[in-house]
């Protein structure tokens, strides 16, 4: 393989975000590593390439403190894997990683599920 593909995602997997798995085991050029801020259903769909935070309260507090919720413990992480693309699932979650991304100069693929599109259509209207 010819490095890797970063996934970043709040929560692996919610429980309306299985299809997520086939998404990630599809990769064959690419490995792909996910990095979440948690874990559930790791029973159902079990994985070797996944990185979690620490204690719930060391994110919030670096969340409070900096703004950024991967980069002290993820970024060291993403350099070793050899990442080509980071792929954001989520709009919160590609605004987070925009300044290590920029930092880094890895290119950025944002998805974009369900509610994070009907937030951005909702702002819009009001600002017409």
């Amino acid at each position: 393989m010819s490095g890797s593909v970063a996934h970043l995602i709040a929560e692996y997997l919610g429980y309306t975000e299985t299809f997520l798995d086939r998404q990630f085991r599809a990769y064959r050029r690419y490995e792909p590593w996910i990095y979440a801020e948690r874990a559930t259903q790791l029973e159902r769909f079990p994985t070797d390439r996944l990185a979690t935070l620490p204690e719930r309260w060391t994110a919030r507090l670096w969340t409070l403190l900096v703004g950024a919720h991967w980069t002290p413990w993820f970024l060291p992480l993403m350099r070793r894997r050899n990442t080509r693309v980071v792929h954001a699932h989520y709009g919160p979650t590609a605004l987070r990683a925009l300044p290590f991304v920029w930092r880094e100069r890895w290119p950025l693929v944002a998805s974009f599920y369900g509610y994070d599109v009907a937030f951005l259509r909702a702002r819009h209207t009001a600002l017409t």
